[in-house]
């Protein structure tokens, strides 16, 4: 009989507890609960969780909050974080993904959905620290090198963005490895098993942008003699690497946005609209806010794309 799942929850009463305790009938499941998000470090002292379930209202309460998730981040990289998070505080996402938080999910949430992302977050928590995590050889994920605490930030950010579905902007300069970094990604995601497919939107001519991510029917366009799938339908149930993506042009920027609105395309010359099922990561070596500021990129699908930032340092 394998190991129990060891789970702390977090919440202004035990209720939360009580409800695991019953979804997890019959399974080697130990769950213990703290009233107080400011004690959550006192427990982690006196004893390990697997997993630490947050409520949101409880992290917005906190003294301590962003201090507390570091602390967790650094001290404790094995134990994973999820936060539930309730409607009215999705502008937390940002700050807690950042501070450490590797999970989140938006509440109310169903128990079949519950226990469902609690197993997977359990299954898929490293057996060592950090960079452990990163260095399987047989993955290839030695090429990430660097001991640095800037390298040792941008590992924890990595393994947080592999935990996640969330919109992930990679930003550094040329030869920093963002390609490298998107890779680790989508193999330490629950996409890992599904397609993993890099678009360098800056080697693209701009009249075949749209037509190369959203795909194209016969008679579309002169020379278009087939129906061709885009690199967004190609990727279902994987990833999408955008690079460069400050190089699209203000018709594929709106495009783009539309498209991550909705998840919804629809292909060049075609009226059928389809679901995409993919998790897009996108990188620039380019200075997006910049960009924002001189007015060449739109501010609303930098927002889109900035659900969770990486930034590399530079190699000198």
């Amino acid at each position: 009989m394998g190991p129990a799942m060891r789970i702390l929850t977090v919440s202004p009463n035990i209720d939360l507890k009580s409800r695991l305790e019953e979804l997890f009938t019959g399974r080697q499941v130990d769950v213990a609960w703290e009233g107080i998000f400011d004690r959550v470090l006192n427990r982690f002292g006196a004893d390990t969780f697997d997993i630490l379930l947050l409520a949101s209202h409880i992290y917005r309460d906190s003294q301590d909050g962003v201090e507390t998730l570091e602390v967790l981040a650094d001290q404790y990289p094995v134990t994973q974080v999820l936060f539930l998070l309730e409607p009215r505080h999705v502008g937390m996402v940002r700050s807690v993904l950042r501070s450490g938080t590797y999970q989140y999910a938006r509440t109310p949430v169903a128990d079949e959905e519950l226990r469902n992302l609690l197993e997977s977050t359990w299954e898929q928590r490293p057996r060592g620290g950090t960079n452990q995590l990163l260095k399987d050889e047989e993955e290839g994920l030695d090429e990430l090198v660097g001991q640095s605490a800037l390298m040792q930030d941008v590992y924890r950010s990595i393994r947080q963005a592999a935990a996640t579905d969330i919109t992930v902007l990679i930003l550094g300069e040329t030869g920093t490895g963002k390609d490298l970094v998107a890779r680790v990604i989508h193999r330490q995601s629950a996409r890992h098993q599904g397609p993993y497919i890099t678009v360098n939107v800056g080697a693209i001519a701009p009249e075949m942008v749209a037509s190369e991510l959203f795909g194209y029917e016969k008679g579309s366009f002169p020379g278009a003699d087939r129906q061709h799938p885009g690199r967004f339908e190609q990727a279902t149930d994987g990833t999408v690497f955008l690079d460069e993506v400050s190089s699209f042009a203000e018709r594929d920027q709106i495009a783009l946005l539309r498209f991550l609105e909705a998840r919804r395309f629809r292909r060049l010359g075609g009226t059928h609209e389809m679901n995409a099922e993919v998790r897009l990561l996108a990188a620039s070596s380019a200075d997006l806010a910049e960009k924002v500021r001189e007015g060449a990129f739109r501010d609303d699908l930098f927002y889109r794309l900035d659900g969770f930032c990486i930034h590399l340092p530079p190699l000198r």
